[in-house]
C-alpha cells in the first residue's frame, strides 16, 4: 500500500465516517487490509486512501498546502523517509508513540476538518476498536 504520512495518523483514528459513502467503503476496505499488516510505502502526494477523496482532482490534492504541511510535521516526528517502506504494525506503533503519546497530535491535525472527531477518539475510545469492526454501520469519516 501507498500512504502519504499523515495518513498514519487518519486510518488510527477511523470511525467509520467519510465524505462520502464511496470514501466510507474505500476507507473500510482499507482498514481491513491494514490488520494483515500489508507493507506501507512512504509516498509524496496521492496515495491509496486519496482515490476516493473528492479533493481528489486528476490525482493532485485541492487542499495541498495543509495536507503538505502535517505530512512534513509526521514526516519529522516520526523520522520517516519518503518512498521507504515499512510494516503497517511498525508504523502504527511508532505514529502513537511519537505523535500521539508525545502530544503532538494537536499541533499536526488541528487544521483538519476531521480534528475533533479524532480527539474524542483519542480522549474516550479505543484506538484498536477499528480493528475489531466497532466502526461498521456507523457514517461519515
Amino acid at each position: 500500500m501507498i500512504f502519504r504520512p499523515h495518513h498514519i495518523l487518519c486510518v488510527q483514528n477511523y470511525v467509520g465516517r467519510g465524505y462520502s459513502q464511496e470514501f466510507t467503503h474505500h476507507m473500510d476496505m482499507i482498514v481491513e487490509e491494514l490488520a494483515r499488516d500489508p507493507e506501507i510505502t512512504i509516498h509524496e502526494g496521492c496515495d491509496d486512501i486519496c482515490k476516493a477523496c473528492p479533493h481528489n482532482t486528476d490525482n493532485t490534492c485541492r487542499s495541498l498546502d495543509k495536507v503538505d504541511r502535517m505530512d512534513a510535521q509526521v514526516i519529522k516526528a516520526c523520522g520517516l523517509d519518503h518512498n521507504e517502506k515499512y510494516n503497517w504494525m511498525d508504523l502504527k506503533a511508532l505514529a502513537r508513540e511519537r505523535v500521539f503519546d508525545a502530544g503532538r497530535f494537536d499541533d499536526i491535525c488541528r487544521d483538519c476538518q476531521w480534528y475533533d472527531i479524532c480527539k474524542e477518539k483519542l480522549t474516550g475510545g479505543s484506538q484498536d476498536a477499528l480493528y475489531n469492526g466497532d466502526h461498521a454501520g456507523q457514517e461519515g469519516f
